[in-house]
């Protein structure tokens, strides 16, 4: 209907166009036959309105078209996978990485688990903050975490720079720390042998090594021994900070978490890890993001060596200085502009391991999950453009994640950092029930954003923790968590978080 009313408009346009340039040219002309009239007055806009709704039509097809080319296929089904059921290597080599730990500080709680309780009731909103003013001097809309201790925290540490006792830059160190220190608890309560570390190692090194049947007679390359850098655990850091920091406070908050992680430089001195790397670097927008996680995860899936990886991530939109900023570029909501974001903050921690560690750990750690690269395209039209907001790519991406991971519909659950903007919640809506018909939206479709507002940088890591909750929380043992990033006008990207037994079924 809605098709129907712009094709008649766009006729009505053209017609009055045509009527007001015919009536001009006709006005000096003695006279004008009938099938001029006709022609010109009803065949005319016609066929312009015709061509002009075909070349559109040609020219969003070809769009289409060029974005379905750019998506990555759906790998074929494996031809013995019934054969994998009862396989007993609960860690396939499909997977990139494996998910051991997870923390949030958000509205919703201090932990992943309640938090994604708290965001199934729906009960958790959004509310006016009396210490927010925007330049009307009328209070803001803001989702912010109010257990936070922010006492002056620095007073036996005088050595810090000035930097870190900002507000903002206080309120954000403070919303790390719970995160922090979970995943550090986390990290110490891991352990495994150099022993171990070698067995693996060399089994992996047979496996490398093994030549094929038409090559059984040829000789095989020398092996040589493993040294002691070579078999060591790799372990590396990632630091994500607002986007607006300077490198200097960048690097100071960075020091900060150094001198906090003392459990990490002791479990790295009692395993010999080789080295501790820091990446601390800047990240160029969401979509540079999931590239630098795309490259981070495939190398890990491809390393031999037990690899960890942990990612820590802050952000607070709730100080004077942002909510200017935001009102400025017309992105504040408020009662004149409700499809502005709201202010949000929060911290998140993730670990991960690659495929030798969590052989190593699969005894310490029997639910641990599984975490592949994203899968990404571009919509052709703006989100935010006027008009009905289509969910065709973001259809697309869902199909091909429940074709390399089907499991079951009822226990599929979808978390996105959606928020209350209603072209956001239809898109994925829409896209969640064209793929799962089965599934309830009510209970099954969480949109983490209209909880939590704009956690920035918070926002693109914060969905996966929730989402490895909700796998836990199922009672289905082939549990699946989708995660949906819909936020940016015209990118979207998804990732599946897994349970072990479906990530070994579909090994």
């Amino acid at each position: 209907m809605t098709k129907v009313l712009k094709a008649g408009g766009l006729w009505l346009l053209i017609s009055i166009i045509v009527w007001v340039v015919s009536m001009w040219r006709w006005q000096g002309a003695s006279d004008v036959s009938t099938g001029q009239i006709v022609v010109q007055l009803g065949v005319l806009p016609l066929a312009l309105t015709l061509v002009f709704i075909g070349v559109l039509f040609g020219v969003q097809r070809l769009r289409q078209i060029a974005v379905h080319a750019d998506l990555p296929a759906a790998p074929p089904a494996s031809p013995d996978a019934s054969a994998s059921f009862g396989s007993d290597d609960p860690h396939p080599r499909g997977h990139a990485a494996w998910l051991l730990a997870d923390a949030v500080t958000l509205t919703l709680g201090n932990d992943a688990d309640s938090a994604w309780r708290s965001a199934r009731t729906g009960v958790h909103r959004p509310g006016l903050d009396a210490n927010l003013k925007d330049q009307d001097d009328l209070p803001v809309f803001s989702a912010r975490v109010t257990d936070l201790d922010l006492d002056p925290w620095w007073s036996g540490e005088p050595d810090l720079p000035d930097c870190l006792k900002r507000a903002h830059v206080v309120r954000v160190l403070q919303l790390l720390s719970p995160s922090l220190r979970q995943i550090l608890d986390a990290l110490g309560s891991l352990a495994w042998s150099s022993e171990d570390i070698n067995s693996n190692l060399h089994t992996e090194r047979q496996d490398s090594f093994a030549m094929p049947n038409h090559l059984s007679g040829v000789a095989q390359p020398a092996r040589g021994g493993v040294n002691q850098a070579e078999h060591r655990l790799q372990l590396a850091v990632r630091l994500i900070w607002p986007q607006h920091w300077q490198p200097d406070v960048r690097d100071a908050a960075t020091e900060w978490v150094r001198r906090q992680s003392g459990v990490l430089f002791d479990w790295a001195d009692r395993h010999q890890v080789q080295d501790v790397r820091w990446q601390v670097g800047a990240v160029e927008g969401e979509q540079g993001w999931w590239r630098e996680w795309d490259q981070v995860l495939s190398h890990m899936g491809q390393e031999i060596r037990p690899n960890l990886l942990m990612i820590f991530a802050a952000d607070s939109a709730l100080d004077d200085d942002a909510v200017a900023r935001m009102q400025a570029r017309g992105e504040l909501f408020t009662a004149q502009h409700q499809a502005g974001r709201i202010p949000g903050e929060g911290g998140v921690g993730l670990m991960f391991a690659n495929r030798a560690a969590a052989d190593l750990l699969g005894s310490q750690h029997p639910d641990m999950l599984g975490v592949r690269p994203s899968i990404r395209a571009q919509r052709e039209k703006s989100a935010d453009a006027l008009g009905r907001s289509g969910c065709g790519v973001l259809s697309d991406l869902l199909t091909m994640l429940h074709a390399q991971w089907p499991g079951e519909a009822s226990a599929i659950k979808v978390i996105s950092d959606a928020d209350h903007r209603a072209s956001r919640t239809a898109e994925l809506y829409e896209a969640a029930l064209a793929v799962v018909p089965e599934a309830d939206p009510m209970t099954s479709v969480i949109r983490l954003g209209d909880a939590c507002g704009d956690l920035g940088v918070v926002r693109w890591l914060a969905p996966l923790a929730l989402a490895a909750a909700a796998v836990r929380a199922t009672e289905h043992p082939c549990g699946t968590a989708w995660v949906a990033h819909v936020h940016d006008p015209h990118h979207r990207t998804v990732l599946a978080v897994t349970s072990t037994e479906l990530s070994a079924r579909l090994a």
